[in-house]
């Protein structure tokens, strides 16, 4: 019985992989489907959200970072004349690559319970009026609560850190660090 608890358990809460550069990467996959009748025991398990994000928060010397030269515009302006499985072909170069961004502060949310990070959101104007705003989301370890509770809408950051997602709407920097 402990045994299908924790099989049930690992298949909800998803299983942890690694991409190409040895970034974990977690993909959630479909409960097992129980028979008519039987009710599955409710599994508690906390994720490890240190060994998901720890390799994305190792330093790195500044000698070692590959900027890309690109802005928020034109990294989603990949998707504008393309269908995303196109554009993500031509995107994947710069993905892992370092970006450096400024930007008004639009919200912020502090995950403090099970997350331990914060979630910043920047917009950046589209210079393609047809297009919405780019929305840029910055993900912060929790070693930055002090830093970024003092932010406020409209505050105006700097952050730099590796790309990790690019789509026809925004970006997703994770374990950003705001430059001074």
């Amino acid at each position: 019985m402990a045994l299908v608890a924790n099989a049930i358990a690992h298949a909800s809460l998803g299983r942890l992989l690694n991409d190409r550069e040895g970034y974990p990467i977690a993909i959630r996959s479909h409960p097992p489907t129980e028979p008519k009748g039987v009710q599955a025991p409710v599994a508690q398990k906390e994720i490890d959200w240190i060994a998901l994000y720890y390799p994305m928060m190792v330093h790195q010397p500044l000698s070692e970072r590959l900027f890309v030269a690109k802005s928020p515009q034109e990294l989603t302006g990949f998707f504008k004349d393309l269908i995303d499985v196109q554009a993500e072909k031509l995107i994947q170069p710069y993905i892992g690559k370092w970006l450096k961004i400024s930007g008004q502060v639009s919200n912020a949310s502090h995950h403090a319970d099970m997350l331990k990070l914060w979630q910043v959101f920047v917009f950046v104007k589209n210079e393609d009026k047809r297009y919405p705003d780019i929305q840029i989301a910055l993900y912060f370890s929790d070693t930055w609560t002090e830093r970024l509770s003092l932010i406020t809408r409209d505050t105006n950051i700097t952050v730099q850190r590796r790309i990790n997602k690019v789509s026809s709407h925004g970006l997703e920097l994770h374990a950003c660090e705001l430059v001074a």
